[in-house]
Protein backbone atom coordinates (compact mmCIF):
# COMPACT_ATOMS: atom_id res chain seq x y z
CA UNK A 1 0.00 0.00 0.00
CA UNK A 2 3.00 2.25 0.88
CA UNK A 3 4.27 1.61 -3.11
CA UNK A 4 0.89 2.19 -4.49
CA UNK A 5 0.57 5.93 -2.40
CA UNK A 6 4.22 6.44 -3.62
CA UNK A 7 3.39 5.80 -7.25
CA UNK A 8 0.31 8.17 -6.65
CA UNK A 9 1.98 10.97 -5.35
CA UNK A 10 4.53 10.76 -8.37
CA UNK A 11 1.88 10.48 -11.29
CA UNK A 12 0.37 13.34 -9.46
CA UNK A 13 3.24 15.34 -8.93
CA UNK A 14 4.25 14.37 -12.76
CA UNK A 15 1.11 16.45 -13.79
CA UNK A 16 1.40 19.37 -11.83
CA UNK A 17 5.24 19.77 -12.87
CA UNK A 18 3.62 19.42 -16.37
CA UNK A 19 1.02 21.42 -15.81
CA UNK A 20 3.48 23.90 -14.11
CA UNK A 21 5.61 23.88 -17.16
CA UNK A 22 3.34 24.27 -19.84
CA UNK A 23 1.29 27.17 -18.03
CA UNK A 24 4.76 28.61 -17.07
CA UNK A 25 6.01 28.51 -20.71
CA UNK A 26 2.44 30.00 -22.51
CA UNK A 27 2.57 32.76 -19.45
CA UNK A 28 6.36 33.72 -20.93
CA UNK A 29 5.93 33.68 -24.35
CA UNK A 30 2.78 35.95 -23.61
CA UNK A 31 5.12 37.99 -21.37
CA UNK A 32 7.55 38.39 -24.10
CA UNK A 33 4.83 39.48 -26.63
CA UNK A 34 3.84 42.22 -24.71
CA UNK A 35 6.66 43.28 -24.02
CA UNK A 36 7.75 43.09 -27.38
CA UNK A 37 5.13 45.10 -28.10
CA UNK A 38 5.85 47.61 -25.73
CA UNK A 39 9.77 47.93 -26.76
CA UNK A 40 9.18 47.71 -30.44
CA UNK A 41 5.59 49.63 -31.48
CA UNK A 42 5.34 52.11 -28.85
CA UNK A 43 9.34 52.63 -28.80
CA UNK A 44 9.69 52.83 -32.45
CA UNK A 45 6.06 54.79 -33.00
CA UNK A 46 7.07 57.38 -30.93
CA UNK A 47 10.45 57.69 -32.67
CA UNK A 48 8.54 58.60 -35.97
CA UNK A 49 6.36 61.33 -33.94
CA UNK A 50 9.61 62.54 -32.91
CA UNK A 51 11.46 62.70 -36.27
CA UNK A 52 7.96 64.33 -37.67
CA UNK A 53 7.98 66.91 -35.23
CA UNK A 54 11.71 67.46 -35.78
CA UNK A 55 11.04 67.68 -39.00
CA UNK A 56 7.87 70.57 -38.79
CA UNK A 57 10.67 72.43 -36.86
CA UNK A 58 13.24 72.28 -39.13
CA UNK A 59 10.33 73.83 -41.85
CA UNK A 60 8.56 76.11 -39.59
CA UNK A 61 10.97 76.90 -36.13
CA UNK A 62 7.71 78.94 -35.00
CA UNK A 63 5.60 75.36 -35.54
CA UNK A 64 3.14 74.81 -32.46
CA UNK A 65 4.23 72.01 -29.85
CA UNK A 66 2.43 69.20 -29.81
CA UNK A 67 0.08 68.49 -26.53
CA UNK A 68 -2.43 66.11 -27.03
CA UNK A 69 -4.06 63.80 -24.34
CA UNK A 70 -0.78 61.67 -25.04
CA UNK A 71 1.54 63.45 -26.62
CA UNK A 72 3.48 66.63 -24.99
CA UNK A 73 6.78 68.07 -26.81
CA UNK A 74 9.01 70.56 -25.51
CA UNK A 75 11.29 73.13 -27.04
CA UNK A 76 14.25 74.30 -24.03
CA UNK A 77 16.92 76.23 -24.55
CA UNK A 78 19.82 76.72 -22.21
CA UNK A 79 18.88 78.05 -18.81
CA UNK A 80 15.41 77.06 -18.85
CA UNK A 81 15.08 73.97 -17.57
CA UNK A 82 12.10 74.95 -15.48
CA UNK A 83 9.56 75.27 -18.02
CA UNK A 84 9.27 71.09 -18.26
CA UNK A 85 8.25 69.07 -15.33
CA UNK A 86 11.21 67.98 -12.74
CA UNK A 87 11.27 64.50 -13.83
CA UNK A 88 12.08 65.24 -17.40
CA UNK A 89 15.53 67.28 -15.75
CA UNK A 90 18.22 65.96 -16.04
CA UNK A 91 17.83 63.17 -18.78
CA UNK A 92 20.51 62.68 -21.18
CA UNK A 93 19.69 62.06 -24.91
CA UNK A 94 18.00 58.94 -25.95
CA UNK A 95 14.51 57.41 -25.18
CA UNK A 96 13.69 56.68 -21.93
CA UNK A 97 10.51 55.07 -20.04
CA UNK A 98 9.60 57.01 -16.88
CA UNK A 99 7.24 57.42 -14.11
CA UNK A 100 5.67 60.56 -11.83
CA UNK A 101 3.12 60.49 -9.63
CA UNK A 102 1.32 57.09 -10.47
CA UNK A 103 2.02 57.59 -14.34
CA UNK A 104 4.33 56.38 -17.24
CA UNK A 105 5.70 58.06 -19.86
CA UNK A 106 7.79 57.40 -22.46
CA UNK A 107 10.16 59.77 -23.67
CA UNK A 108 12.40 60.89 -26.67
CA UNK A 109 15.12 63.46 -26.28
CA UNK A 110 17.34 65.05 -28.63
CA UNK A 111 19.06 68.08 -29.51
CA UNK A 112 18.45 70.68 -32.14
CA UNK A 113 19.84 74.00 -33.10
CA UNK A 114 21.28 74.57 -29.99
CA UNK A 115 17.95 73.52 -28.11
CA UNK A 116 16.90 70.50 -26.64
CA UNK A 117 13.70 68.61 -27.70
CA UNK A 118 11.46 66.41 -25.68
CA UNK A 119 8.88 64.37 -27.23
CA UNK A 120 6.48 62.52 -24.08
CA UNK A 121 3.81 59.94 -25.01
CA UNK A 122 1.73 58.73 -21.50
CA UNK A 123 1.36 55.08 -21.39
CA UNK A 124 0.12 54.59 -18.12
CA UNK A 125 -2.99 52.98 -19.53
CA UNK A 126 -0.92 50.69 -21.65
CA UNK A 127 1.00 49.55 -18.05
CA UNK A 128 -2.41 49.17 -16.24
CA UNK A 129 -3.57 46.87 -19.15
CA UNK A 130 0.13 45.24 -19.17
CA UNK A 131 -0.26 45.12 -15.48
CA UNK A 132 -3.78 43.33 -15.86
CA UNK A 133 -2.36 40.94 -18.14
CA UNK A 134 0.78 39.92 -15.93
CA UNK A 135 -1.93 39.84 -12.99
CA UNK A 136 -4.19 37.44 -15.27
CA UNK A 137 -1.17 35.13 -16.33
CA UNK A 138 -0.25 34.36 -12.76
CA UNK A 139 -3.80 33.11 -12.08
CA UNK A 140 -3.55 31.38 -15.33
CA UNK A 141 -0.37 29.53 -14.18
CA UNK A 142 -1.68 28.52 -10.64
CA UNK A 143 -5.11 27.36 -12.11
CA UNK A 144 -3.47 25.34 -14.81
CA UNK A 145 -1.08 23.53 -11.92
CA UNK A 146 -4.09 23.09 -9.28
CA UNK A 147 -6.31 21.46 -12.54
CA UNK A 148 -3.33 19.64 -13.94
CA UNK A 149 -2.57 18.08 -9.82
CA UNK A 150 -6.18 17.36 -9.25
CA UNK A 151 -6.30 15.43 -13.45
CA UNK A 152 -2.92 13.58 -12.15
CA UNK A 153 -4.45 12.46 -9.14
CA UNK A 154 -7.87 11.33 -10.73
CA UNK A 155 -6.10 9.26 -13.30
CA UNK A 156 -3.70 7.75 -10.95
CA UNK A 157 -6.58 6.61 -9.28
CA UNK A 158 -8.17 5.04 -12.03
CA UNK A 159 -4.57 3.56 -12.49
CA UNK A 160 -3.69 2.66 -9.66
CA UNK A 161 -6.76 1.23 -8.28
CA UNK A 162 -6.73 -2.61 -10.23
CA UNK A 163 -3.03 -2.24 -8.84
CA UNK A 164 -3.99 -1.24 -5.11
CA UNK A 165 -6.82 -3.99 -5.44
CA UNK A 166 -4.54 -6.80 -6.75
CA UNK A 167 -1.78 -6.00 -3.64
CA UNK A 168 -4.52 -6.11 -1.02
CA UNK A 169 -6.23 -9.37 -2.67
CA UNK A 170 -2.00 -11.17 -2.19
CA UNK A 171 -1.69 -9.70 0.64
CA UNK A 172 -5.27 -11.25 2.29
CA UNK A 173 -3.98 -14.67 0.37
CA UNK A 174 -2.92 -17.98 2.90
CA UNK A 175 -0.45 -20.10 1.05
CA UNK A 176 -1.17 -23.50 2.78
CA UNK A 177 -4.88 -22.52 2.29
CA UNK A 178 -6.69 -23.17 -1.28
CA UNK A 179 -8.14 -20.22 -3.62
CA UNK A 180 -9.57 -19.52 -6.29
CA UNK A 181 -7.16 -18.26 -8.97
CA UNK A 182 -6.43 -14.13 -8.49
CA UNK A 183 -6.38 -13.36 -12.39
CA UNK A 184 -9.99 -14.11 -13.14
CA UNK A 185 -10.74 -10.86 -11.46
CA UNK A 186 -8.71 -9.31 -13.80
CA UNK A 187 -8.53 -8.19 -17.62
CA UNK A 188 -6.04 -9.39 -20.21
CA UNK A 189 -3.83 -6.10 -19.64
CA UNK A 190 -0.77 -5.67 -17.14
CA UNK A 191 -2.10 -6.12 -14.17
CA UNK A 192 -3.80 -9.42 -15.21
CA UNK A 193 -0.69 -10.60 -16.88
CA UNK A 194 0.97 -9.23 -12.99
CA UNK A 195 -1.98 -11.78 -11.53
CA UNK A 196 -1.26 -14.68 -13.98
CA UNK A 197 2.44 -14.24 -12.67
CA UNK A 198 1.36 -14.16 -8.93
CA UNK A 199 -0.91 -17.53 -9.40
CA UNK A 200 1.84 -19.44 -11.16
CA UNK A 201 4.30 -18.56 -8.27
CA UNK A 202 1.28 -19.45 -5.30
CA UNK A 203 0.81 -22.71 -7.32
CA UNK A 204 5.03 -23.57 -6.79
CA UNK A 205 4.28 -21.91 -3.31
CA UNK A 206 1.68 -24.28 -2.64
CA UNK A 207 3.53 -27.37 -3.76
CA UNK A 208 6.68 -26.66 -2.21
CA UNK A 209 4.39 -26.28 1.19
CA UNK A 210 2.89 -29.52 0.67
CA UNK A 211 6.19 -31.33 0.36
CA UNK A 212 7.60 -29.61 3.48
CA UNK A 213 4.40 -30.96 5.47
CA UNK A 214 4.43 -34.07 4.53
CA UNK A 215 8.47 -34.22 4.87
CA UNK A 216 8.17 -32.75 8.09
CA UNK A 217 5.77 -35.33 9.24
CA UNK A 218 7.17 -38.21 7.68
CA UNK A 219 10.90 -36.87 9.37
CA UNK A 220 8.69 -36.49 12.81
CA UNK A 221 7.57 -40.30 12.50
CA UNK A 222 10.66 -41.64 11.50
CA UNK A 223 13.40 -39.50 13.57
CA UNK A 224 11.45 -39.88 16.91
CA UNK A 225 10.58 -43.57 16.74
CA UNK A 226 13.82 -44.56 16.81
CA UNK A 227 15.24 -42.27 19.28
CA UNK A 228 12.65 -43.44 21.23
CA UNK A 229 13.46 -47.17 21.06
CA UNK A 230 17.26 -46.14 22.00
CA UNK A 231 16.34 -44.38 24.93
CA UNK A 232 14.05 -47.22 26.09
CA UNK A 233 16.55 -49.56 25.44
CA UNK A 234 18.94 -47.84 27.05
CA UNK A 235 16.63 -47.93 30.46
CA UNK A 236 16.43 -51.27 30.39
CA UNK A 237 20.14 -52.43 29.76
CA UNK A 238 21.36 -49.91 32.66
CA UNK A 239 18.64 -51.97 34.67
CA UNK A 240 21.12 -55.58 34.55
CA UNK A 241 23.00 -55.80 37.43
CA UNK A 242 25.13 -57.86 35.75
CA UNK A 243 27.15 -54.86 33.45
CA UNK A 244 30.55 -53.58 34.08
CA UNK A 245 31.43 -50.38 34.44
CA UNK A 246 32.99 -50.08 31.47
CA UNK A 247 29.43 -51.09 29.64
CA UNK A 248 27.95 -48.46 32.08
CA UNK A 249 29.85 -45.95 30.59
CA UNK A 250 29.31 -46.48 27.22
CA UNK A 251 25.44 -46.51 28.17
CA UNK A 252 25.85 -43.17 29.62
CA UNK A 253 27.37 -42.03 26.22
CA UNK A 254 24.69 -43.51 23.97
CA UNK A 255 21.79 -41.81 26.54
CA UNK A 256 23.33 -38.62 26.69
CA UNK A 257 23.68 -38.67 22.55
CA UNK A 258 19.92 -39.96 22.14
CA UNK A 259 19.11 -36.97 24.46
CA UNK A 260 20.90 -34.63 22.30
CA UNK A 261 19.80 -36.13 19.57
CA UNK A 262 15.62 -35.72 20.60
CA UNK A 263 16.62 -32.27 21.25
CA UNK A 264 17.90 -31.03 18.17
CA UNK A 265 14.70 -33.01 16.03
CA UNK A 266 12.47 -31.20 18.34
CA UNK A 267 14.60 -28.03 17.34
CA UNK A 268 14.61 -28.47 14.13
CA UNK A 269 10.89 -29.52 13.84
CA UNK A 270 9.99 -26.49 15.85
CA UNK A 271 11.82 -24.02 13.38
CA UNK A 272 9.95 -25.86 10.14
CA UNK A 273 6.58 -25.18 11.48
CA UNK A 274 5.05 -21.88 10.73
CA UNK A 275 3.53 -21.33 14.14
CA UNK A 276 5.20 -20.61 17.31
CA UNK A 277 4.72 -22.99 20.48
CA UNK A 278 2.20 -20.49 21.79
CA UNK A 279 -1.95 -21.44 20.78
CA UNK A 280 -3.98 -18.75 19.73
CA UNK A 281 -5.05 -17.68 23.15
CA UNK A 282 -1.36 -17.00 24.14
CA UNK A 283 -1.51 -20.33 26.24
CA UNK A 284 1.27 -22.79 25.48
CA UNK A 285 4.56 -24.96 26.43
CA UNK A 286 5.78 -22.90 29.74
CA UNK A 287 9.30 -23.37 31.43
CA UNK A 288 11.13 -21.76 34.13
CA UNK A 289 14.44 -21.26 33.02
CA UNK A 290 16.44 -22.38 36.00
CA UNK A 291 15.09 -25.87 35.97
CA UNK A 292 16.29 -26.37 31.97
CA UNK A 293 19.86 -24.81 33.28
CA UNK A 294 20.60 -27.25 36.18
CA UNK A 295 19.68 -30.42 33.17
CA UNK A 296 21.91 -29.07 30.82
CA UNK A 297 24.77 -28.28 33.04
CA UNK A 298 24.40 -32.32 34.35
CA UNK A 299 23.95 -33.15 31.01
CA UNK A 300 26.75 -31.53 29.81
CA UNK A 301 29.43 -32.22 32.84
CA UNK A 302 31.20 -35.24 31.76
CA UNK A 303 33.39 -32.63 29.01
CA UNK A 304 34.86 -31.14 32.32
CA UNK A 305 36.20 -34.72 33.49
CA UNK A 306 39.78 -34.01 34.69
CA UNK A 307 39.47 -30.46 34.28
CA UNK A 308 39.70 -27.51 37.01
CA UNK A 309 36.71 -25.65 36.18
CA UNK A 310 33.98 -24.89 38.56
CA UNK A 311 30.41 -23.68 37.56
CA UNK A 312 28.36 -21.36 39.23
CA UNK A 313 24.57 -20.54 38.62
CA UNK A 314 23.12 -17.22 39.34
CA UNK A 315 19.19 -16.97 39.52
CA UNK A 316 18.44 -13.36 40.22
CA UNK A 317 15.09 -14.07 38.81
CA UNK A 318 12.70 -16.88 38.50
CA UNK A 319 12.75 -16.19 34.68
CA UNK A 320 9.73 -18.09 32.76
CA UNK A 321 9.22 -18.37 28.87
CA UNK A 322 6.57 -19.68 26.91
CA UNK A 323 8.63 -21.76 24.56
CA UNK A 324 8.64 -25.79 24.21
CA UNK A 325 11.13 -27.08 26.85
CA UNK A 326 13.20 -29.05 24.25
CA UNK A 327 14.01 -25.56 22.53
CA UNK A 328 15.37 -24.02 25.21
CA UNK A 329 17.40 -26.80 26.43
CA UNK A 330 19.16 -26.87 23.12
CA UNK A 331 19.70 -23.62 23.08
CA UNK A 332 21.16 -23.52 26.72
CA UNK A 333 22.75 -27.35 26.08
CA UNK A 334 24.51 -25.61 23.02
CA UNK A 335 26.44 -22.91 24.93
CA UNK A 336 27.24 -24.69 27.82
CA UNK A 337 28.66 -28.06 26.37
CA UNK A 338 31.26 -24.95 24.19
CA UNK A 339 31.85 -23.56 27.61
CA UNK A 340 32.39 -26.56 29.10
CA UNK A 341 34.66 -27.86 25.92
CA UNK A 342 36.91 -24.87 25.63
CA UNK A 343 37.64 -23.78 28.97
CA UNK A 344 40.41 -25.86 30.40
CA UNK A 345 40.30 -24.17 34.09
CA UNK A 346 39.02 -21.25 35.84
CA UNK A 347 35.00 -21.45 35.90
CA UNK A 348 31.94 -21.05 33.96
CA UNK A 349 28.62 -18.94 34.95
CA UNK A 350 25.29 -18.96 34.29
CA UNK A 351 23.28 -15.64 34.68
CA UNK A 352 19.90 -15.65 34.91
CA UNK A 353 18.19 -12.14 35.07
CA UNK A 354 14.60 -11.26 34.28
CA UNK A 355 15.46 -10.15 30.49
CA UNK A 356 18.44 -12.33 29.99
CA UNK A 357 20.47 -15.12 30.11
CA UNK A 358 24.24 -14.93 30.12
CA UNK A 359 26.99 -17.78 29.95
CA UNK A 360 30.50 -16.78 30.57
CA UNK A 361 33.65 -18.29 30.63
CA UNK A 362 37.46 -18.32 31.33
CA UNK A 363 38.34 -20.18 28.08
CA UNK A 364 40.35 -20.17 25.17
CA UNK A 365 37.97 -17.31 23.40
CA UNK A 366 37.37 -16.71 19.83
CA UNK A 367 39.97 -14.73 17.55
CA UNK A 368 38.44 -11.53 16.25
CA UNK A 369 38.18 -12.39 12.64
CA UNK A 370 36.13 -15.68 13.86
CA UNK A 371 33.62 -13.70 15.53
CA UNK A 372 31.24 -12.66 12.93
CA UNK A 373 31.50 -16.34 11.35
CA UNK A 374 30.48 -18.53 14.81
CA UNK A 375 26.45 -18.39 13.95
CA UNK A 376 27.07 -19.91 10.13
CA UNK A 377 26.16 -23.12 9.55
CA UNK A 378 28.84 -25.86 9.29
CA UNK A 379 31.28 -23.06 10.41
CA UNK A 380 33.84 -24.57 13.21
CA UNK A 381 36.47 -21.69 13.04
CA UNK A 382 40.10 -23.11 13.13
CA UNK A 383 40.00 -25.72 16.33
CA UNK A 384 41.10 -28.76 15.23
CA UNK A 385 39.52 -30.06 18.34
CA UNK A 386 36.20 -28.89 17.77
CA UNK A 387 33.65 -31.44 17.79
CA UNK A 388 30.13 -31.64 16.02
CA UNK A 389 29.26 -30.52 12.79
CA UNK A 390 28.75 -26.81 13.71
CA UNK A 391 25.46 -26.28 13.61
CA UNK A 392 25.18 -25.18 17.11
CA UNK A 393 25.21 -21.85 17.30
CA UNK A 394 23.29 -21.50 14.09
CA UNK A 395 20.58 -23.38 15.57
CA UNK A 396 20.49 -21.10 18.22
CA UNK A 397 20.69 -18.16 16.51
CA UNK A 398 17.88 -19.47 14.41
CA UNK A 399 15.76 -19.89 17.60
CA UNK A 400 16.82 -16.63 19.45
CA UNK A 401 15.38 -15.08 15.69
CA UNK A 402 12.19 -17.00 15.86
CA UNK A 403 11.20 -16.64 19.47
CA UNK A 404 12.18 -12.48 18.93
CA UNK A 405 15.44 -12.47 21.28
CA UNK A 406 18.53 -10.94 20.73
CA UNK A 407 21.55 -13.04 21.25
CA UNK A 408 25.26 -11.53 21.25
CA UNK A 409 28.89 -12.36 21.57
CA UNK A 410 31.54 -11.58 23.65
CA UNK A 411 34.90 -12.85 23.16
CA UNK A 412 38.46 -12.61 23.43
CA UNK A 413 41.39 -14.76 22.58
CA UNK A 414 42.78 -16.69 25.99
CA UNK A 415 40.51 -14.66 28.00
CA UNK A 416 36.76 -16.32 27.38
CA UNK A 417 34.05 -16.03 26.12
CA UNK A 418 30.46 -14.45 26.80
CA UNK A 419 26.90 -15.28 25.31
CA UNK A 420 24.25 -12.98 26.17
CA UNK A 421 20.78 -13.91 25.25
CA UNK A 422 18.25 -10.93 25.28
CA UNK A 423 15.02 -11.94 26.01
CA UNK A 424 13.40 -8.67 25.76
CA UNK A 425 14.25 -7.09 22.27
Amino acid sequence: MKYTRSLRYRITLSFFLFGLTLAAGIAGGVKFVVEDIEERLLSETLRLEFDHFLTQLKADPEAALLDTATLQSFVVSAGQKDAIPPFLRGLPQGNFEVEDQGRHYQVVVDDFEGKRLYLMRDITLFEERETAIFVSLVVLVVAACIAAAWLGYALSQKVIAPVSNLAATVAALKPDQPAQPISAQYAHDEVGELAHAFDRYLARLRDFIEREQEFTSNASHELRTPLTVISGAVELLSADETLGERSRRILQRIRRASKEMSQVVESLLYLAREQSGLKADGSGDVVRVGEVIDEAIEDARHLLAGKAVTVTTRLNADAVLAVPRPTLAIVLGNLLRNAFAYTREGEVIVIVEEDRIEVRDTGVGIKPDALPHVFERHYRGDKTDARGSGLGLSIVKRICERNRWRVEIDSAPDKGTAVIIHLKS
